[in-house]
């Protein structure tokens, strides 16, 4: 049976509904006139009437209740058959419904164990929290990351698995959206700090998405494990290191050492021709200032290749020397300023942090026409923050910046975990300000800077 037959059932019940209602109105009528009849042949023979009208009254009037007594019985016998034909749809209906109820059940039973076995066997983690931050579910692989079986997570905030200051900033960042709907990760997608049950904190890659169940709003988080990956980049960043320090030991230990050999042959030689007042004097001389001058460009080379001292406060120094450069060379006043002693013992993310610095600073000189450039260099609880700020002519309402300099620096700030922003400063001037959460383990030992 059809779902337009079962439909069609329930104006056949209306049908029988609507002809109950005469199989009670006509038996009421056919024993009315068929009683009026008989108290009228009563009444007349009682009284001795012989009149024909009445006769004939109460003969018809009996024969009308018979025929509509007839007519009931008919009705009764269509009713009962009818009702018997409607309970027989009915059934055949309920019947149907129930089997299409069941099927539906099935089938949906069976999507939801194939998409649970998905979740399970899903090799991101995925866990989804509802509106207030509670989470609702978590899968194997997350249960994995982070050392949680799901019945410890679920039912607690999410800030359980975020370190500090993620774990604080969490539920604003919930009631923000919620609120005004501006995303910073939900629908966007971007690398944050993950924290394990032991404590210890790992890079995730997190993408959240919105979804609405029973006019109620869940969210829900896919999670990749970083550690890996980044555990590879900072070998190959490491190897990266390695080579730029071997080149400038090689320009520094050997192209600088038979440079400086070769500048300090020149000098008695140029010497001796002046006293001498030799024709090849002056050019002796300019021998010795090109010498001097490609000395100059070695030792420079071999510093920026390895800019950073291997010491714990080699980034301070790094940027202090720096920020004279930029004062003494580009005519440019740069301050360099820490809130307190970073100390740093990876060199890998001294090196990044200080990349960044430079590629800021080279904008700022180049593009903002600021004639003062401040390096900061601060320590927030669990994080290093690193702002580069000019008081130049800032960044234009149109601007869409997103040359290879500002992905590389977006890159870096990527690789130690951390964000990057460019923006226009309050009192004018663009600010630059990278933030990373202080939690890298020391890589692989890296090449050591060579002397100067």
């Amino acid at each position: 049976m059809t779902e337009r037959s079962s439909a069609d059932s329930v104006p056949s019940a209306l049908s029988a509904r609507h002809t109950s209602r005469w199989v009670v109105v006509l038996p009421v009528i056919s024993l009315t006139l068929l009683v009026l009849a008989g108290a009228l042949q009563s009444w007349s023979y009682w009284r001795g009437v012989k009149s024909l009208e009445t006769q004939a009254l109460a003969w018809g009037g009996g024969f009308l209740g018979l025929v509509l007594l007839a007519i009931t019985s008919v009705a009764l016998i269509r009713e009962n058959r009818h009702r018997r034909e409607t309970e027989i749809r009915l059934q055949q209906a309920a019947t149907e419904l129930e089997r299409r109820v069941a099927e539906r059940t099935a089938t949906l039973h069976d999507r939801e164990q194939r998409l649970q076995a998905i979740v399970s066997t899903a090799v991101e983690g995925i866990i989804t929290i509802d509106h207030r931050g509670i989470v609702d579910s978590m899968n194997p692989a997350a249960e994995q990351m982070f050392g949680y079986r799901a019945s410890e997570v679920i039912g607690h905030n999410l800030s359980l698995l975020m370190p500090d200051p993620y774990r604080t900033e969490h539920a604003g960042y919930v009631a923000r959206y919620l609120a005004t709907g501006q995303a910073k990760i939900i629908g966007i997608g971007r690398e944050v700090v993950g924290r394990r049950k032991d404590g210890s904190v790992f890079p995730i890659h997190l993408s959240v998405s919105e979804i609405n169940l029973r006019g109620e709003r869940f969210f829900t988080g896919l999670i990749r494990d970083l550690t890996e990956h980044k555990r590879l980049e900072g070998h190959a960043s490491a190897a990266a290191e390695q080579e730029r320090g071997r080149i400038a030991r090689d320009l520094h230990d050997g192209l600088g050492q038979q440079l400086g050999g070769a500048l300090f042959l020149s000098s008695p030689l140029q010497r001796d021709l002046k006293e001498r007042d030799a024709s090849e004097a002056s050019r002796a001389a300019e021998i010795h200032h090109l010498i001097e001058l490609a000395l100059a460009d070695a030792r420079a080379i071999s510093r920026g290749l390895y800019p950073v001292p291997p010491e714990p406060d080699g980034l301070m120094t790094a940027l202090q020397n720096l920020a004279d450069r930029v004062t003494r060379d580009c005519h440019i006043e740069c301050r360099f300023d820490a809130d307190s002693a970073v100390l740093l013992d990876d060199p890998a993310t001294a090196s990044h942090l200080y990349r960044l610095a430079q590629e800021a600073i080279n904008n700022a000189v180049k593009y903002s026409g600021s004639p003062r450039i401040d390096v900061c260099l601060n320590t927030p609880p669990h994080q290093l923050e690193l702002i580069v700020r000019d008081y130049g002519k800032g960044l234009s309402a149109d601007s869409k910046p997103g040359g290879l300099g500002l992905q590389t620096m977006r890159h870096r700030a990527q690789m130690l975990g951390g964000q990057l922003t460019v923006e226009n400063a309050p009192d004018g001037g663009t600010r630059v300000r990278c933030v990373a959460p202080y939690y890298r383990s020391k890589p692989a030992a890296t090449a050591t800077e060579p002397s100067a």
